[in-house]
């Protein structure tokens, strides 16, 4: 019985830590584009390019102002997906004050907790639309990401239907903005889905799964065992 017990708890356990781990954990993320309560960073201009190259350490504008967004994250594969059906006034930002200069990119960092950051991912759609509603109903786009150079992640797409992921190795601090360096002109931004998909795996967990099935397997075998 109390190796039974032990059995049961292990299993318990692992189940346990698992399900905190892997289990889908999805949040919107609404990234203001512009204004007092928008995020960039200094570098950030041009659209994608190798000022947001994945691997730099960027300074943050508006860094810990009201609004967009910080999120501790634990450990594991994230995806990214367009919230932009269920949030409009987040479809896209509109960067130079111009009344037609709309876009859609965003960049994930971890925070150093000093007002600047390190790029986890860079990415965005291409192009440059009318409207926040031109992006909502944009098809045949094509969406990529920064990392040593412009990477091609999928053509031909509908925006509604933008998917990338992220992975991070322990718990972090991420910082969510949008491609750019001076906020006050803009208005608008960006809605994100972040969904983890994948948990990074439990290893301390194992040993003790293994000794209780060691132990298990001992005491089935002494109840086999013939009387004397």
């Amino acid at each position: 019985m109390r190796v039974g017990s032990l059995l049961a708890g292990a299993l318990a356990g692992i189940g346990l830590n698992l399900s905190l781990a892997g289990g889908a954990q999805a949040t919107t993320v609404l990234i203001d584009g512009g204004g007092a309560s928008g995020w960039g960073c200094t570098t950030c201009s041009g659209g994608l390019s190798n000022n947001v190259n994945v691997g730099n350490t960027v300074t943050l504008v508006n860094y810990n102002k009201s609004g967009p967004l910080q999120l501790t994250l634990g450990p594991g594969t994230y995806n990214i997906t367009n919230a932009s059906t269920s949030v409009g006034n987040y479809s896209a930002f509109r960067f130079d004050g111009g009344s037609a200069d709309w876009a859609w990119n965003y960049v994930i960092a971890s925070d150093n907790g000093n007002g600047t950051a390190n790029i986890i991912k860079a990415a965005g759609l291409g192009g440059v639309l009318p409207s926040q509603t031109a992006w909502q109903n944009a098809t045949g786009l094509t969406s990529y990401y920064y990392d040593n150079g412009l990477q091609t992640v999928a053509t031909n797409i509908a925006a509604v239907d933008y998917l990338d992921t992220f992975t991070l190795s322990t718990a972090t601090v991420v910082d969510f903005f949008v491609i750019d360096y001076y906020l006050p002109d803009n208005a608008g931004g960006i809605a994100l889905n972040i969904t983890k998909v994948a948990a990074t795996p439990i290893p301390a967990a194992l040993p003790l799964f293994a000794t209780a099935l060691a132990a298990f397997g001992f005491a089935a075998r002494r109840r086999r065992a013939p009387a004397a």
